[in-house]
C-alpha cells in the first residue's frame, strides 16, 4: 500500500494572507486574486490524419466540387472514404474558397480596369461627401465642392 499524500495545509480565513499586507490608513480592501478560467479541451473541427499531401487533397477538392459538382456532405464523405481526413463540411467549404481566390490570375487589361475602378470610386466618395455636408446641413445652405471638402479632409 503506497502512502497517501500529505494533507494540505488550510488557512484560516480571518488570518490575513501573507501575501497581502494591507497598507496602513487603507480603507478600501485589497483585490482578491483571479483564479485562471477553466477551459477545456479545444473544439475538433478536423481530423487532419491523411495520407495524402495537402496538394494532392487540394487537387482532389478542387476537381469534386468543379469539375464534378459535388456537394459539400458528399466531399466530406469522399474524403472520409478515401482516407484523406474526417473534415468537416465548414473546413472543406473554407480551404475550397481560400484554394480558389489564390488561384485567380489577373491580367494586364484587368488590372488597368480595376485601377480605373478604384479611381473612380475615390473621386465619387469626394462627391458623396460634398453632398452629405449639404444635407446635414449648415449656415445658410452653403454648399462645399468635392475638391474643397478632399483638401480639408488631407489637412485635418
Amino acid at each position: 500500500m503506497s502512502p497517501s499524500p500529505p494533507a494540505a495545509k488550510q488557512e484560516s480565513i480571518s488570518e490575513p494572507s501573507p501575501e497581502v499586507t494591507p497598507a496602513p490608513n487603507a480603507s478600501v480592501a485589497a483585490p482578491a486574486t483571479k483564479r485562471p478560467r477553466q477551459r477545456g479541451p479545444p473544439t475538433k473541427h478536423s481530423d487532419t490524419t491523411s495520407r495524402y499531401s495537402i496538394s494532392q487533397d487540394n487537387d482532389r477538392l478542387y476537381k469534386l466540387r468543379e469539375e464534378e459538382r459535388k456537394t459539400w456532405q458528399e466531399i466530406a464523405e469522399v474524403f472520409k472514404k478515401e482516407g484523406r481526413g474526417n473534415l468537416t463540411t465548414n473546413v472543406i467549404r473554407v480551404r475550397f474558397y481560400r484554394l480558389k481566390d489564390k488561384t485567380v490570375v489577373w491580367g494586364d487589361d484587368e488590372i488597368e480596369r480595376l485601377k480605373a475602378a478604384i479611381a473612380d470610386v475615390d473621386k465619387r466618395k469626394w462627391e458623396l461627401v460634398s453632398a452629405k455636408m449639404a444635407e446635414l446641413g449648415g449656415a445658410e445652405g452653403r454648399r462645399f465642392p468635392a475638391a474643397v471638402c478632399e483638401r480639408k479632409a488631407k489637412v485635418i
